[in-house]
Formats: C-alpha cells, structure tokens, sequence
C-alpha cells in the first residue's frame, strides 16, 4: 500500500505526499486488511484503532459535556459529545459535527482530538454526534439523529452558553459531509456548512470513482461494502433525501466551504456539487488538498502538513459566522 508503485497510474499523474506515503507504508507493514475484506466488528475496531494511532491528542482548555438528545426512534435517544473552548464568547457560533466513517463505521471516539482542535482554533463550541449506524440501523437512520440533534441543538443553545442569535453550523467528513448536506435541505436555521471530501454521489458515476478504483486507502470495493452495509436499497442511491447530489434543486442552502482530498475516488463529488449549489446561487467554494488521500483529515496527529493546510481554511470560513 505504500509502495507508490501500488498507486498505478495515479502514482505517475500525481504528487503524492510524503505524509500520504508514509501512512500507507505503516499500515502495510502492520498487516492491515482492506476494509472489504472485514467484518463490520472488524472494520469498526480498525477504525478506532487507527484514531488512536494517528489522531493524536491535544490539551484541550475548555469543558467537555456529554448530553442526550431525546429521540422517537431510539429509548436511549442521541449522545452527543460538547466541547467549549474556555475563550468561547456567547456570540461565537456552535458547530455540529458529524463523523465519517460510510455510514457504517466511525464514532465520536474517532473524531475527538479533531474536533477539539476546530473547538479551540475557532472559539466555537462543537457538538460531536453518536449517530445510528448501518447495518443494525440502516439508512434514514443517521440523516433521522442528524436532523434531531440539529433542530434540539437550535432550541437548547442557552443551555450551551450561546445566544439565541448565535450562528448554527453543520460540518462532516465523508459520510459525515453527506449527511451534513443533505441535512441542510430540510432543517431551518443552519447558517453554514463545511463538507470534507463529502459523498454526493452514490451512483459512483463520476471519473474520479474510475482513477482511483483500485488505490490504496478507500476504493471502489470498500465504497461497495459500506453501502451494501449502510442503505436498505440500491433506490436509495438515486435519493435525493440522503444522497444531496440527486436534489433537484439546490436553493436557499447555507454557504458551503468544501475541503477535496486530491487522491480521492471521492474528489469529483465535490466539483460537481460545488458548482450545483454556485448555479443555485448558493455560496460555496473549494480547497484542493494536494496529494491528500480520502481520510486524512481526522487524524491530525499524522497528517500534520496536510491538516494544517485544511484547517486553515476551515478555521477562517467558521470565524465568519461568529456574531459581532
């Protein structure tokens, strides 16, 4: 996997970055199995693992609180994971997370030090969301908590130390980005969304799934196997509700910040759907990460080069929704 000479073609075409070649080279040497050929008990616990591998950990200042966001589809209801940086100002906006993970594997665990970061470097309070997963829970599952959380999130921002007029974002990564933006076609109040590499096209009809289906990392086959894990029907592919890049129309959606991965089966999602909501006239714009593979971004304690250039622009585009 980590051998440039396993990424074909693509090897040739593009910079790869060290901190890319590197990674791969890790797992390679530790054995790792392509997600396809695991269980989803498998692949869950490979996904932690790797969290507590290449996530890293940071001194956080500020509190951290667990809740419960009340549910009708769960007796447990929805946890969720709140951090707030000590400089947090009640005019300062909260920011919904959502984790990757292809619907089907990822936790708030995976994404903690991530969030953390985006928690202190922004000055906004962050909510990280425990969401039901496939195949125990199958699509709608997830989009059902994401819009919950956001709807008791807007109503409850006293209880964060927010303003009833702070500013309301959505944020994910992956299949987190695919439920962030199809959230937003449904539920008022969201201000603004940050897309990381996001799923905007579960037809995988796009020439980016092609270039990059048998590359290391996330590939055509492991795309397969967390939507055969994750949706109840191929329909579901072609449905606008979960799959944002279907709707048909894109108007009066948030700003968008969308983060592309250059090595990436995923990259070409977020062009086109970039230019989908520009039409709509909808603000948004792209950052290419060069030589980044799909899933850098929430292991900064790795991918130090690579984060640190994202969050630059992640940072900078939530600054802007924070009340004066």
């Amino acid at each position: 996997m980590g051998d440039i000479t396993r990424w074909g073609a693509t090897g040739q075409k593009y910079k790869i970055h060290p901190e890319t070649l590197e990674y791969f080279q890790i797992l390679e040497k530790q054995g790792s199995r392509p997600v396809a050929t695991l269980t989803v008990e498998e692949a869950r616990q490979s996904s932690l693992d790797r969290a507590e591998q290449f996530a890293g950990n940071i001194d956080f200042d500020g509190t951290t609180e667990e809740y419960i966001c009340p549910s009708p589809y769960s007796t447990e209801g929805i946890p969720i994971d709140v951090y707030t940086p000590s400089d947090y100002k009640s005019s300062s906006s909260i920011l919904v997370y959502f984790h990757g993970g292809g619907l089907v594997t990822g936790s708030r665990r995976t994404v903690e030090t991530l969030c953390k970061i985006i928690a202190r470097d922004a000055s906004c309070i962050v909510v990280n969301v425990e969401y039901r997963m496939g195949p125990e829970h199958r699509v709608p599952a997830c989009f059902q908590d994401a819009k919950l959380v956001l709807r008791w999130v807007n109503l409850n921002k006293g209880r964060f130390g927010a303003l009833n007029s702070s500013k309301l974002g959505v944020m994910g990564d992956s299949g987190g980005g695919q439920i962030a933006a199809a959230v937003c076609y449904d539920v008022k109040g969201i201000d603004y969304q940050v897309l990381i590499y996001p799923m905007t096209d579960m037809t995988c009809s796009l020439p980016s799934f092609s270039e990059f289906s048998e590359t290391p990392g996330l590939n055509q086959s492991s795309i397969d196997w967390y939507m055969e894990n994750a949706l109840k029907t191929d329909k579901q592919k072609r449905d606008g509700r979960y799959n944002p890049g279907q709707q048909i129309s894109q108007y009066n959606l948030p700003p968008a910040l969308i983060v592309v991965a250059q090595l990436d089966p995923l990259r070409d999602c977020s062009y086109v759907y970039n230019q989908k909501l520009i039409e709509a006239r909808v603000e948004s714009s792209t950052v290419l990460i060069r030589g980044a593979p799909h899933g850098f971004y929430n292991l900064p304690g790795f991918f130090e080069e690579l984060c640190t250039e994202a969050n630059h622009h992640v940072i900078n585009f939530i600054k802007r929704f924070h009340n004066s």
